[in-house]
């Protein structure tokens, strides 16, 4: 019995971590956003990874929060903070 519990135990992780997941972009800026999050952690992060690749043409950094990613386009923020210098130059 106590191997039935272990085996079912592991079988209800396994399917808790690799499950279905989803990710979809809710807020959306030019250097960056937010991913809400929902289902297994792994795909759900591997999905919001795509996303965030996608939006930023390249690279990327996020944070993680409880069931979102936030995140900033390196490129971008870059792109954005050097024509900042520019315009308070002029």
């Amino acid at each position: 019995m106590k191997k039935i519990a272990t085996t079912a135990f592991a079988l209800l992780t396994f399917i808790t971590l690799t499950g279905c997941g989803s990710a979809q972009l809710v807020q959306r800026r030019a250097d960056g956003g937010r991913v809400a999050l929902s289902g297994g952690y792994m795909p759900s992060m591997g999905k919001a990874r795509m996303v965030m690749l996608e939006h930023c043409e390249g690279r990327f950094s996020y944070t993680e929060r409880n069931d979102a990613v936030d995140f900033v386009c390196e490129q971008r923020a870059q792109l954005a903070a050097s024509n900042a210098s520019t315009v308070a130059t002029r």
